[in-house]
């Protein structure tokens, strides 16, 4: 989201409605996520044959702590950094458990709610659509205003957009665009299904090259919000599509291979994960403040969360968690996001 400067640089500006007040933690109905089920009945929890031998490690998902797995699947009630903090805390063990599990202590206690399973385990690539790579991120990549790569038809030097060019990229990810849409156009597609109402008093039909129409709403400077993501979500066809908090939802939704619409905040630390992209690929980052919504597309092989941010001009980019958390200081660094 962004305002005009005498330069025509994007400078991000809004304010975050008052929708992430109400939004929620979606917990599963098991104590377990899916992917620590799977693995607990890989490691001996689901009856086997007469003579069947049974795997020291489970098949498909790959343990990159042992001892913290091993720990984890002793301790089914520990599944987050905050439950181990709770069992160990108290007895001033919390130090010399993390230390005995090869964890950084001042690590965790800066993401409390994350999974304590997926720093144990990096799961298979998954089922969905969700890139893994930088190259396939950017075939859904786009920029919420003029780029001659990544939305060169748009007539904006700057706009507010942030929110449903994220919609977009999840849309184009997922397959759920329709066909012969310019970027800009898609954007504006994407604010349609947003704000359906408005849509329908203040949009126009574009009509598709297989003679079918879709809405677009052409508002540029229109803030969105996080309910605003979850109902565009839904239109697109995510019947599902809910608002979460926390690392241990964020990452277990992209463990799942779904792609994520994020509202957080621009400021220097953040900006500066860009730093390496911006020198590689000659793309730029501007402005800054309050209000802004990108894409996390996926993971990377190794963990790293793929950002799809239209404020930047070079293309997606990893990130670790302490990169990303950047974007959520003004959160607690806790994830606020919309999932299909």
């Amino acid at each position: 989201m962004r305002i005009a400067t005498a330069s025509n640089r994007p400078v991000v500006r809004s304010t975050l409605t008052a929708a992430r007040a109400t939004a929620h933690i979606a917990r599963p109905t098991s104590s377990f996520s899916p992917l620590r089920r799977s693995l607990v009945a890989l490691d001996g929890g689901s009856a086997r044959p007469a003579g069947s031998t049974v795997p020291s490690k489970p098949a498909g998902p790959t343990i990159v702590n042992q001892k913290l797995y091993d720990y984890l699947n002793a301790n089914p009630k520990v599944r987050t950094v905050q439950d181990l903090v709770n069992a160990t805390w108290k007895k001033g063990t919390f130090n010399s458990t993390c230390k005995d599990l090869g964890l950084d202590p001042n690590y965790l206690l800066k993401y409390r709610s994350a999974s304590l399973m997926s720093m144990a385990v990096r799961p298979p690539p998954s089922n969905g659509k969700a890139p893994t790579t930088v190259e396939e991120a950017n075939r859904s990549f786009i920029t919420q205003y003029q780029n001659d790569t990544y939305n060169r038809e748009s007539p904006n030097s700057w706009s507010n957009n942030c929110g449903p060019t994220s919609l977009a990229m999840v849309m184009k990810v997922n397959g759920k665009m329709p066909e012969g849409l310019t970027a800009e156009q898609q954007i504006d597609h994407a604010r349609a299904l947003m704000y359906p109402k408005l849509a329908q008093t203040d949009g126009r039909d574009v009509k598709l090259p297989n003679g079918q129409t879709v809405r677009v709403l052409d508002i540029d400077k229109m803030l969105s919000g996080i309910d605003g993501a979850t109902t565009g979500l839904k239109g697109a066809g995510f019947e599902n599509a809910t608002k979460q908090k926390g690392w241990a939802a964020f990452d277990e939704a992209l463990d799942a291979g779904k792609s994520l619409m994020v509202e957080g905040n621009i400021g220097g630390t953040y900006k500066a994960a860009f730093k390496d992209e911006a020198k590689a690929t000659g793309g730029s980052y501007q402005g800054g403040g309050n209000g802004h919504f990108i894409a996390v597309l996926g993971k990377t092989a190794e963990g790293k969360y793929l950002v799809a941010d239209p404020m930047f001009s070079g293309g997606a980019v990893e990130m670790t968690r302490d990169e990303l958390s950047a974007f959520f200081a003004k959160q607690g660094n806790e994830p606020s996001f919309a999932t299909p």
